[in-house]
């Protein structure tokens, strides 16, 4: 009977099954790996929207007028690159707008900096003139790269990565 449950599930998603397996305890007793299966791709879809409520950046302390300004949000990694102190940091999607606008405010202005805020489907990169939106696939991001390029930003500090939220165990180790 689970399994006439999960055929329709499996044909609807046309997703890969998760990686890794997590045991569900059925009151009946017997275990089965699937039932996570069930909520993240099958159910997925139609709440997708609500979930994403936050953004993640990656900024650099050298970018801001005030070396500790990255230390006023709230921080879910730190890095160092030689001199650069790199911050990922978490604001809340109500806070967007406002958050921006401060980073704005607060790029130092004798030299060309950008930093940048996403979620797993929007890109926000902030300069000093100028703030684009766009997806997370690279083939949105053509107007910010030539844009950075007018402001002589070299073009491997273009890469707005990380991106994504998967992408960030990689960045930051």
């Amino acid at each position: 009977m689970f399994v006439c449950v999960l055929a329709p599930v499996v044909q609807r998603t046309e997703r890969a099954p998760p990686k890794g397996k997590i045991q569900v305890q059925f009151p009946s007793g017997v275990p089965t790996p699937i039932f996570p299966f069930i909520i993240k791709y099958w159910m997925y879809p139609y709440w997708a929207e609500y979930i994403i409520l936050m953004y993640h950046g990656a900024v650099i302390d050298q970018e801001f007028k005030d070396k500790s300004y990255p230390e006023k949000f709230k921080l879910f990694a730190k890095k160092q690159d030689g001199s650069w102190g790199i911050y990922g940091i978490e604001i809340e999607d109500s806070q967007l707008e406002e958050v921006i606008k401060d980073i704005r405010e607060n790029l130092r202005e004798t030299e060309n900096w950008y930093a940048h805020l996403y979620n797993d489907k929007k890109l926000v990169v902030i300069f000093k003139d100028k703030v684009f939106r766009v997806t997370s696939h690279t083939s949105s991001w053509k107007p910010i790269i030539e844009h950075g390029r007018k402001l002589n930003i070299p073009e491997e500090q273009l890469d707005f990565w990380p991106n994504r939220f998967q992408d960030e165990k990689h960045y930051f180790g």
